[in-house]
């Protein structure tokens, strides 16, 4: 395990501090948590990126000429009176679910 000395902003230790205590998890587990998920988030980008370029915009659309233009299935239509994108949601009025909280890691592993 390396170690890393950093110096962030009162304000930021602050809600750092809150954020960790309300996750039931120290703030180094925080830490780690938050370069993991900055770091996954980097290089899928960069790997989206690079599945991208070996695209072809011509083979995609010979694809899709191959998909007949019928309505979808019942299971599959959206309910009536509403459209797609569904209305945006306010998240700041959702409360997580249990299951959607952060695993607390295991600092043996």
């Amino acid at each position: 395990m390396s170690y890393l000395n950093v110096q962030i902003p009162d304000s930021l230790y602050k809600n750092l501090q809150v954020l960790a205590g309300q996750d039931g998890i120290s703030i180094d587990q925080f830490i780690a948590t938050a370069v993991a998920e900055k770091i996954a988030a980097l290089t899928t980008e960069s790997y989206l990126e690079a599945l991208a370029k070996r695209g072809s915009r011509e083979k995609y659309e010979a694809v899709l000429a191959k998909v007949p233009n019928t309505e979808p299935e019942l299971y599959d239509q959206l309910p009536t009176g509403e459209s797609f994108p569904a209305k945006s949601i306010d998240r700041r009025s959702v409360q997580p679910l249990e299951s959607d909280r952060r695993l607390e890691l295991n600092p043996d592993s």
